[in-house]
């Protein structure tokens, strides 16, 4: 049986250079601020908590304008099905290769598994943006038969990435 390690990096660096004008008291080697204190790392695996132990990535293209996703029946790119009941999803990756068109994750379908921790919500993802989340083991609900399906919303010919992690 395989093993899962995973690594989630979210940076955001903020350099702010200012002039001298602004600065008149800090000799020029100090006149930028290098900030890296968003920068979060979190690594996952099956000895961790939360553990990990199975996992789902791949690229879709809507068809009639939806992608319905089955947590209980994953199939991935050699053919093998992922089946996350009785699982937590900790982590998320969602990239809209579009670079016109929104896509929805719809979270008020029957059955929606909800990545907002409570009530629904839908999220929206802009073209060419990423919505990435790590939960931390605070979903608290696990994949099951009422609480198994992403629906997402999009065009016709559109294609997404998703990486999906849980545990």
């Amino acid at each position: 049986m395989s093993t899962l390690a995973v690594t989630i990096n979210t940076q955001l660096r903020v350099v702010e250079t200012f002039t001298a004008d602004e600065m008149t008291t800090l000799p020029a080697s100090r006149r930028s601020f290098d900030n890296t204190d968003f920068d979060t790392r979190t690594a996952l695996s099956a000895t961790t908590t939360p553990a990990v132990t199975k996992w789902h990535g791949k690229e879709y293209e809507f068809a009639a304008g939806v992608v319905i996703l089955d947590l209980q029946a994953l199939a991935n790119e050699i053919g093998d099905v992922v089946d996350m009941v009785g699982l937590e999803l900790q982590a998320i990756m969602i990239n809209n290769l579009s670079t016109t068109n929104t896509i929805t994750l719809d979270s008020g379908v029957a059955n929606g598994y909800v990545l907002t921790g409570g009530a629904a919500h839908d999220i929206v993802i802009l073209p060419g943006s990423t919505w990435e989340h790590t939960f931390n083991n605070q979903l608290a609900q696990d994949v099951d038969g009422t609480h198994d399906t992403l629906h997402f919303i999009g065009t016709n010919g559109e294609d997404m990435e998703i990486a999906i992690v849980a545990g």
